[in-house]
């Protein structure tokens, strides 16, 4: 249900922003008016689980079972507020989490998906960040449907390659404001920079984004190419891996990464164009046209290698990007552009054209009202009855339009109208009990929240 749940709001063009700082794929519950539920569920039982594994020494238990804890004071028996939210991984969006240690005190880390359902993504806990030895590691674990892993937030963690299926977790990070302001937290955040490690790092509890000295330690396969005219002044450096295909070159070009990684950090300045092979050309090595199916390796490109780019020549056209679904924080485009033969294609002609996009992919669940289209270079709306042909800047030959939903209550598979003492049915006429009180009680508990307000607007 909570999946369910994530899944309708990514696809409702509702405002929606990355986990945190290190998945780009997930929801943060607090923001879509889940931060009661959640907060009842701290304070009603997780702030006890805290108090006894990482509570003050009144509190903290010393041994589970016959072997000891271990564990030290970080603000378990204060917890007072939560940042909660779903993290998703597949082989095409995010593939792993790099080690870090995370912004909170306690987190509580919930298994939503079933352990048969996908291969690799196991956690890897090394060392806490107090440690001598926190580059070392300490225990993999893999996720289990319902279960909870409750760790410090000062532990050093990750999820290594996920190869197939789709994981989920739900995730709470947890803070003690008032352990927060105790010289004894002050004192255990200020002797970290003083620690020397006594000895060498594993490689699997290495950071390539916190770690300075990561390359010493890690040998990489990561490769730079230089794309040649993109730029309209010097060159574009990506950082690639070899088995990356010339698709994924585009993608870093518009979006700064591709789904499989890779990055370019100049892209918000000159990135943007779509990443189609109906748009982009890239040559190299006496290959006039590399296939973008093709890996760089396969051609033979390595470190230093450069590519040459060129626009194809097209036809005034319109391309599509989708608002609710986001690489970088940027929209993904469709494969399909629409041609313009004459100047007098409109607004309603392009929605049109929008909606057979879309249909498919929410499996005909959208009504042709509930599209709305965006000029991404204005930002203005675009009217049924406007001119197509006029949002076009003098020279342009390309338009980039953003589909947004609308209407984003007619998503959801069941909206209720009660009355009390009258019977219960749903918009469809048919009659579950279950999901029906499941509905009502989560109505009843956000009714003050942003998205109580509107569902009552809809109905």
């Amino acid at each position: 249900m909570l999946m369910d749940e994530v899944r309708h709001y990514r696809a409702s063009g509702l405002p929606q922003r990355a986990p945190n700082s290190m998945n780009n794929y997930g929801l943060v519950l607090n923001e879509v008016g889940m931060r009661p539920f959640f907060t009842a569920l701290l304070e009603g039982y997780l702030q006890v689980i805290g108090a006894r594994l990482f509570g003050d020494d009144q509190d903290r238990a010393r041994t589970v079972g016959d072997r000891a804890l271990g564990t030290d004071d970080w603000g378990g028996s204060s917890l007072s507020s939560h940042h909660t939210f779903v993290v998703q991984y597949s082989p095409d969006t995010d593939r792993h989490l790099d080690m870090h240690v995370d912004e909170c005190d306690v987190t509580f880390n919930f298994g939503l998906t079933d352990a048969g359902s996908f291969e690799g993504s196991d956690l890897v806990f090394c060392g806490m960040l107090s440690s001598l030895e926190h580059r070392r590691q300490v225990v993999t674990y893999k996720h289990v449907k319902g279960r909870c892993v409750v760790h410090s937030g000062k532990r050093r963690h990750g999820a290594l390659n996920i190869t197939a299926g789709e994981r989920a977790s739900l995730i709470l990070w947890t803070k003690s404001e008032q352990f927060r302001r105790t010289p004894t937290y002050a004192a255990s955040v200020q002797e970290i920079s003083r620690r020397i490690e006594v000895l060498p790092p594993e490689t699997v509890c290495l950071s390539y984004t916190h770690d300075l000295d990561y390359s010493s330690w890690m040998s990489t396969t990561r490769i730079k190419v230089v794309v040649r005219g993109k730029l309209t002044s010097g060159d574009a450096e990506l950082f690639v891996e070899p088995q990356f295909t010339v698709g994924d070159v585009a993608e870093i070009l518009c979006y700064g990464t591709s789904r499989r990684g890779g990055s370019w950090h100049d892209y918000r300045t000159h990135g943007g164009t779509p990443p189609l092979a109906s748009l982009m050309r890239f040559s190299c090595k006496g290959h006039p046209q590399l296939e973008f199916a093709k890996t760089l390796e396969a051609y033979g490109i390595g470190d230093g290698d450069v590519l040459d780019y060129a626009s194809r020549v097209v036809r005034t056209s319109v391309v599509f990007c989708k608002a609710w679904d986001q690489l970088n924080g940027e929209p993904i485009y469709f494969n399909q552009r629409y041609a313009l033969s004459n100047n007098a294609v409109t607004g309603f002609d392009l929605r049109s054209f929008a909606y057979r996009l879309v249909a498919p992919e929410r499996k005909h669940t959208l009504g042709f009202a509930d599209l709305r289209l965006i000029c991404v270079r204005s930002g203005d709306s675009i009217e049924d009855a406007s001119s197509v042909a006029g949002l076009f800047g003098r020279g342009e030959s390309l338009l980039c339009v953003r589909i947004e939903l609308t209407k984003w209550a007619r998503c959801r598979p069941v909206f209720l109208v009660v009355e009390k003492g009258a019977p219960l049915v749903t918009h469809r006429g048919s009659f579950n009990l279950a999901i029906e009180l499941k509905l009502l009680l989560f109505l009843q508990l956000h009714r003050k929240e942003y998205v109580f307000r509107r569902i009552v607007s809809f109905l």
